[in-house]
C-alpha cells in the first residue's frame, strides 16, 4: 500500500485514502493512537538488539535510529 513502491501517484493515492480512513473511521484512528503509544513506550536498547539482525547494513542504520530526541516534541498527526 503505502510503501517504497509504486508510482508517486499510487502512493498519493495511497496517502489520501489513509488520511480518510484516519478522519472517517473511529477504530483506525485508535489502532494508530495505540500504535503511537506503544512505539513511545518501547525499548530502544532492546530495538537495536533486533536490528542487528537484518543483513542490509543501510537498512539496518535506517530502523535502528531513534524516532525522536528525547525531550523533544511529538509530531503532529500526519493528516
Amino acid at each position: 500500500m503505502l510503501g517504497q513502491g509504486g508510482t508517486p501517484a499510487s502512493r498519493k493515492d495511497a496517502l489520501t485514502l489513509l488520511q480518510k480512513m484516519y478522519k472517517q473511521w473511529p477504530f483506525f484512528r485508535t489502532l494508530l493512537s495505540n500504535m503511537d503509544m506503544v512505539l513511545a513506550k518501547s525499548d530502544l536498547a532492546l530495538a537495536s538488539r533486533y536490528a542487528e539482525l537484518v543483513s542490509d547494513a543501510r537498512l539496518r542504520k535506517r530502523s535502528s535510529r531513534p524516532s525522536r530526541p528525547s525531550g523533544t516534541a511529538r509530531r503532529k498527526p500526519w493528516c
